[in-house]
């Protein structure tokens, strides 16, 4: 894989094709015939090496075969940690190992799922599925998020069936026994190199065949218009007394004539969209996503002493994926990234701007400020992770 983008990973497919024609619409398989695609993402062997960790616990893996997952007793002292012999049993046996959310220790899967999030602006997460030969981790089922996979070794026999749930929300997730595989819509093998996009609701299952396979499931936890619209009702009703009268009286009675309730109703929902600020319930959805990341501080400790030694000589750029917001107010001029708040006087609110919006930079040569002013700025910046040197 090139580069750690969403362009690069779901290439040929451009991103406004798959927005227009694929996203929370219909499946996507991209066939590659390129096994090292995937090699700055993840190996067998960096695998291996995370299964060998001594200080592995229960909520990073999951074990299954077909069914639901495994009781953790079954590979985890009482402690909850892992027990690589019992895990290497149970590889042996047919059952799939789980790692949940591996980009929040590998830093290739956490910069792939920034690259999602910037384009999608929904958080994602990465979940690890390691299959021995001739086995299924799950039986058919639907998922209540988008998922992208990128097989990065062996290869998978997949089945995508009708969607019995279109666009499931959250909370609606499969239920084994509840919904049962439609008519097949596609059939196909997935060998290393390759990308499937599946939305949410779609039914699909996959058997490896005689060799052990490893892919990447990227989920896109997708935010609703219905989240948005139970957010906006609640917003307006710490405002507006009507949104909290009762419900009329007698209406639990047989019998009832329920136009007065219909009428009231419909002006209540006039009310919410006619006075709700949509603007500002994104900006919360805004925040908690950038809120959710942490800063990537290579040689964290080391690195502080070289913090004295930039110079306005020195060139630096914006950190890759960084999403942040930008405000001015009472001659301040404002950064929010990564949950944290850097502010400056409002002169050097071009210099901020610059240096998180554009490319590389001399920094120097930042708009509005000395020589000094931009040093001052860009540790600043280096130091709270939006800016590196380069």
């Amino acid at each position: 894989m090139q580069e750690l983008s969403f362009k690069g990973a779901i290439a040929p497919i451009t991103p406004h094709e798959f927005l227009a024609e694929y996203w929370e619409k219909k499946p996507l398989l991209v066939k590659r015939a390129a096994p090292g695609f995937y090699r700055d993402l993840l190996s067998v062997q960096a695998i291996d090496q995370v299964l060998a960790m001594p200080g592995l616990h229960r909520r990073d893996i999951r074990v299954a075969r077909g069914t639901d997952p495994l009781a953790v007793e079954e590979y985890a002292d009482k402690d909850g940690f892992i027990n690589a012999a019992s895990l290497s049993r149970l590889f042996t046996d047919g059952f799939t190992i789980i790692l949940n959310t591996l980009n929040l220790k590998l830093r290739p899967l956490a910069e792939i799922c920034r690259a999602f999030e910037q384009v999608l602006s929904i958080p994602c997460q990465t979940n690890i599925y390691y299959t021995p030969r001739l086995a299924q981790g799950f039986k058919p089922h639907y998922d209540s998020h988008d998922v992208f996979v990128f097989q990065v070794a062996g290869r998978k026999h997949w089945l995508v069936n009708d969607t019995p749930v279109e666009l499931p929300l959250r909370g609606q997730g499969f239920e084994a026994g509840l919904y049962e595989p439609g008519d097949v819509t596609m059939e196909f093998d997935l060998e290393p190199g390759d990308l499937l996009y599946i939305p949410r609701g779609v039914m699909h299952g996959a058997r490896t065949s005689d060799e052990v396979s490893l892919h990447i499931t990227l989920g896109a936890l997708t935010t609703s218009w219905a989240e948005v619209l139970l957010e906006a009702v609640a917003a307006a009703a710490l405002t507006d007394v009507e949104l909290r009268r009762n419900l009329p009286a007698g209406y639990a009675l047989p019998g009832y004539d329920a136009q007065a309730a219909r009428q009231t109703f419909a002006s209540l929902l006039n009310r919410v969209a006619e006075n709700i600020d949509v603007e500002s319930i994104l900006d919360v959805y805004r925040g908690a996503l950038q809120a959710r990341r942490r800063p990537y501080l290579e040689n964290s400790v080391t690195r502080l002493d070289g913090l004295s030694q930039i110079s306005a000589a020195d060139s630096a750029e914006p950190v890759p994926n960084l999403l942040y917001s930008l405000t001015e107010s009472e001659g301040r001029a404002s950064l929010a990234c990564f949950g944290r708040t850097i502010t400056v006087p409002d002169f050097a609110a071009p210099a901020l701007a610059h240096a998180v919006k554009g490319t590389r930079f001399r920094v120097g040569e930042l708009p509005g400020l000395d020589e000094d002013g931009s040093v001052a700025l860009v540790r600043r910046l280096v130091l709270e992770g939006a800016v590196r040197l380069v």
